[in-house]
């Protein structure tokens, strides 16, 4: 495995330094199953086949440098200036950004955990198909997120400016954090076969636009809800869809709500549960309170509830406040 450069040629292992990898790579070859391969010039794999298993290459120059498609494990973006995506990227290891990372519109597969420590933007889809951890010190905005394998999502916020897919066999774990849907330029939606999608809080922040979760009269869908429900801007719209919130408040300050065939309940077992924000009247087509030994209260500039069809009180107190 040459890597071709003004000073030295250097053989597979841990690689510094290198100025350029301008030789085609066109005989097979297996890479060091520890220590990272540092690039800081132009790779070009060439048409080789290459064990990878184990190994790390990282994009680590100061210039700007393009990440060409390859048979990578491990792939650290590092160093100075951006490093662009060439092609879709398939990475059975782990990601790791301490850089700055232009994903491009392209889908990228990523198997092991996402480490954000950098920047990283995205107009395409990054699809987990693996068993993921999301993690690092920066913020991630993914695009379009697809779940075909098992994701844990950040301790903190993650945004998603396009659709949220978790395919037959994906499993979202939400975790403490929060997921912040903030398109401005097209609508979202929650897509993919699964019937369920669970998370910890939810903010609506998608000015302009509508996010969508569709079920139809006889697979409904179902959003559980176990922290807040905030909206800031924007829509979200359940159509047959059941959502439960199962532990926090229902925040409105300025969004849109619209139900289609929708249900809302309220189940939270540990405390008082909230209908509250800067909107005085909230809508529901729906609404179900089950919580025993519990109270449903409305509280803030909230002070109205419009129901279109049914308002259940299965069980414990609602406290209407001032209305």
């Amino acid at each position: 495995f040459f890597f071709s450069s003004r000073r030295r040629h250097t053989r597979y292992g841990t690689v510094t330094g290198v100025q350029t990898c301008a030789l085609p790579i066109c005989f097979s070859k297996t890479l060091a199953s520890s220590g990272t391969i540092g690039i800081t010039g132009v790779f070009t794999p060439g048409s080789g086949t290459h064990t990878t298993t184990g190994s790390t290459i990282s994009f680590n120059g100061t210039e700007a440098q393009s990440i060409p498609v390859f048979n990578y494990n491990n792939l650290i973006v590092a160093g100075s200036n951006t490093k662009t995506a060439a092609a879709g990227l398939t990475i059975p290891g782990n990601l790791t950004i301490s850089g700055t990372f232009d994903a491009g519109a392209f889908t990228h597969a990523v198997a092991g955990n996402f480490i954000n420590n950098g920047t990283f933007s995205s107009t395409g889809n990054v699809q987990f198909n693996g068993t993921s951890t999301i993690s690092g010190s920066s913020e991630t905005s993914f695009q379009t997120l697809q779940v075909s394998g098992v994701l844990n999502a950040p301790s903190g916020n993650m945004n998603v400016r396009g659709n949220f897919m978790i395919n037959a066999n994906g499993t979202f774990n939400p975790g403490t954090g929060t997921i912040t849907f903030n398109a401005t330029n097209a609508p979202q939606s929650f897509s993919g076969a699964a019937a369920t999608y669970n998370f910890n809080n939810v903010v609506i922040a998608n000015t302009g636009q509508t996010l969508t979760l569709q079920g139809n009269p006889i697979v409904r869908k179902t959003l559980n809800v176990a922290g807040n429900m905030t909206f800031s801007s924007g829509a979200f719209s359940a159509i047959f869809t059941d959502v439960n919130m199962t532990g926090g408040n229902w925040t409105n300050n300025g969004g849109t709500f619209t139900s289609g065939g929708s249900k809302v309940s309220f189940t939270g077992t540990s405390g008082t549960q909230m209908i509250n924000g800067t909107v005085g009247r909230q809508s529901f087509e729906r609404l179900t309170m089950n919580k025993p030994g519990r109270t449903l209260a409305l509280s803030g500039s909230t002070t109205r509830l419009a129901i279109t069809d049914t308002f259940a009180l299965v069980a414990g107190t609602y406290d209407a406040g001032t209305t």
